[in-house]
């Protein structure tokens, strides 16, 4: 009975240290983690959970459920979905404020449930997001941007940078959501996850005796899209995780913006299959018609036959055979485990908690399951699965596997000796345990960064627990050394295992710089092959590539989009094939030049590579050995010197184009296309091929 009691007690230290805060720049006085806290701070009778006596509040006006009116919106907030708002003009709707911080994983599964309420009560109820950031990088407008972008957040969101609303809820975690009734007092207050089954029965209460006595105001907002930021359409959106397989000349990238997997040729980026439809779905089979939600973390089996991916958005362990295309479930119903499974069981039974990364060693796979705080085990063989380390109390505790505290491990790496390296995201660490005996139960060790508080974070290189990094995502071992791509700091990073002295590799701050000076804009993950660091550069969605031994940086460009079958969704493409009028050239020397023209408000990113590549029919040219080029901030029009020989032919240039907002010079977009020219080489014409590419936004 006892051992019962113990997991009981767990679940319950769980949910209150789920996102526990971190102060800000001026913090407010928070009371410590506890696993009974006082109901009068809290301000709810339940430590986790209130709400109020139905018959008394809704039958009365006036009656103030905990002693407070909602208190209004601070001024000058940003505001995203919608133009500010205040609680004047909400007032007879019904009110949902959601408390969170984007890089809390509890905070994401509450996502849907908030999608499905405002769903089910578009008039009546009003969802609004209070972001109020724990990290620093969470506390700035643009990330938060990206972020309601990449999950496609609809509801206005509201940048509590200063954590004014929270102090005004007295609010004491991540997430915490607040029900407001059309009166304008609170209603009912929930910590943690789970809240849509009270909320759902409790609107409907309020929609009913509020209706009755005509207090209900059932009439539309003004549209609250105008401050709705779009996605851009670039190739790859938001990538999370990169796998190399140079055995087989392959890198495998997950788009995880685009919910699928692309394949790409290593040594010449050209882009060979895509596996998924690109929408949001839960669907095996053949490549093309499988589904996937958010894709992160992959393993490649020894034989290079099958690919795992940690399918997060789905809370499931997808498998791709590549020699059939086919793609199938190993793991997870694809719904989110509400509280756990202490003991596991067979996998396809299993429900498991947003995976984030993958490690295998012959039949054994490894999975950060960061949604319990946990690394999971299963065996490919028997399809057995279970919890392995940590004790779902996210936290940063040492020590044996079953009590270790984990927050959210990320990246997983490895080593021939079994030994398994991982980051920490919320703790902001890298840690590592022994997993070469299963049988026996390891121990956890922190390797660098925080001193045993969540609420300790930064950018500081230095031995040991003196480094410091800032929500970490990946890593990658390579010998003694280990990777990391330390997301919110913009920065890749290195741990010497011999020193254990971490160092900086490459990035400042956030941005898109190519060369031995690169910015990087939250990298997500790395890979290595020989002396080269491949980057899942995220919200510059694309894959960069640094020379470990000159620093140089490159940004790896997709090429062969246009090869690929009609049936592909190339989102992020805008691909053309342009037919130019037939030319008529003088034979002799000549020159052919290359006109760019962008659209209004954008220009040629300065630090991405811009690539031309030349083809031909009928050899009425003869192009110089460089013709074919990757340039940096090349001027137009472009120009070569060629001699152009009596006969007809067509001529073909290939282009890669990056460009980017002229102000916002972080955000960038790809087009790949063809420009064609029929020419007709003479006695008579010019001496000039004019080549015009008008560069369009995709739609």
């Amino acid at each position: 009975m006892f051992k019962y009691e113990l997991i009981l007690m767990g679940l319950l230290l769980f949910v209150l240290a789920a996102c526990m805060p971190v102060s800000p720049p001026d913090p407010p006085q928070l009371l410590p983690v506890s696993p009974t806290p006082d109901s009068s701070t809290l301000g709810f009778a339940d430590p986790l959970h209130a709400s109020f006596a139905a018959g008394d509040a809704l039958d009365n006006d006036t009656i103030d459920l905990y002693g407070m009116t909602a208190p209004p919106f601070p001024e000058n907030l940003d505001w995203f979905n919608s133009k500010p708002l205040t609680m004047e003009q909400l007032r007879g709707k019904i009110v949902l404020l959601d408390f969170w911080t984007f890089g809390c994983v509890n905070c994401q599964h509450n996502f849907p449930y908030l999608e499905q309420l405002q769903a089910a009560y578009p008039e009546e109820l009003v969802v609004i997001g209070v972001h109020a950031g724990k990290f620093a990088h969470e506390r700035n407008t643009e990330n938060i941007r990206n972020v309601i972008m990449e999950y496609g957040l609809t509801h206005p969101v509201v940048n509590d940078h200063r954590w004014e609303l929270y102090d005004l809820w007295d609010i004491q975690g991540w997430p915490t959501l607040i029900l407001i009734d059309p009166n304008g007092f609170a209603a009912d207050r929930y910590l943690g996850e789970g809240f849509y089954g009270p909320f759902n029965s409790l609107i409907r209460q309020l929609i009913s005796s509020f209706d009755a006595r005509g207090k209900l105001d059932r009439t539309p907002l003004e549209d609250l899209r105008n401050n709705r930021p779009q996605p851009l359409p670039t190739f790859f959106s938001y990538p999370s995780a990169i796998l190399l397989d140079p055995d087989r000349d392959r890198l495998f990238v997950a788009d995880t913006g685009h919910h699928r997997i692309i394949v790409q040729r290593l040594s010449d980026a050209v882009v060979t299959r895509i596996y998924g439809t690109g929408q949001a779905t839960f669907q095996d089979g053949i490549a093309a018609d499988a589904g996937f939600n958010r894709p992160t973390g992959m393993a490649l089996d020894e034989a290079g036959r099958n690919l795992y991916i940690a399918d997060s958005g789905n809370h499931a362990v997808r498998r791709i055979d590549l020699d059939t295309q086919r793609v199938s479930t190993v793991a997870g119903t694809g719904e989110q485990a509400r509280y756990g499974h202490p003991y596991g069981g067979q996998a396809p039974e299993v429900d498991l908690s947003t995976p984030l990364d993958l490690a295998l060693v012959n039949t054994s796979l490894f999975i950060a399951m960061s949604g319990t705080h946990q690394i999971w085990h299963m065996n490919l063989d028997t399809g057995a699965i279970f919890p392995l380390i940590g004790s779902q109390i996210e936290g940063i505790e040492d020590g044996a596997w079953s009590q270790a505290q984990l927050a959210q491990p990320s990246g997983l790496a490895l080593s021939e000796e079994a030994l398994l390296y991982f980051v920490d995201s919320e703790s902001s660490t890298v840690r590592m345990t022994d997993v070469s005996n299963l049988s026996a139960e390891g121990k956890v060790i922190t390797l660098a960064g925080g001193t045993g508080s969540l609420r300790d974070y930064g950018n500081a290189d230095g031995a040991g627990l003196e480094a410091r990094f800032q929500h970490p995502l990946g890593l990658v071992l390579a010998g003694a050394d280990l990777y990391i791509a330390d997301t919110y700091n913009h920065r890749i990073r290195s741990l010497d295992l011999e020193t254990w002295q971490t160092s900086t590799l490459a990035g400042t701050e956030a941005g898109w710089q190519d060369g031995t000076s690169p910015l990087l804009y939250s990298p997500r993950d790395v890979d290595i092959w020989e002396d080269q660091l491949y980057i899942a550069d995220s919200n510059n969605h694309v894959i960069r590539v640094q020379e470990l031994e000159t620093g140089m940086m490159r940004t790896l460009v997709p090429q062969g989009l246009l090869a690929l079958s009609s049936g592909w969704d190339l989102a992020g493409t805008a691909d053309t094939v342009t037919i130019l009028p037939e030319q008529y050239v003088q034979a002799g020397p000549g020159t052919i030049e290359l006109h760019i023209s962008f659209p209004s408000g954008y220009k040629v990113n300065p630090e991405a590579p811009f690539s031309l590549t030349w083809k031909q029919e009928g050899e009425v040219v003869t192009l110089p050995s460089d013709a074919n080029r990757v340039a940096v901030n090349p001027q137009f029009p472009l120009q070569l010197d060629v001699i152009f020989r009596s006969g007809r032919g067509t001529l073909q240039a290939e282009l890669a184009i990056f460009y980017c907002e002229s102000v916002k010079e972080s955000i960038c977009l790809i087009e790949e296309t063809q420009l064609v020219v029929p020419l007709v080489v003479g006695d008579d014409g010019d001496q000039v091929v004019h080549l015009q590419q008008t560069v369009i936004l995709p739609q």
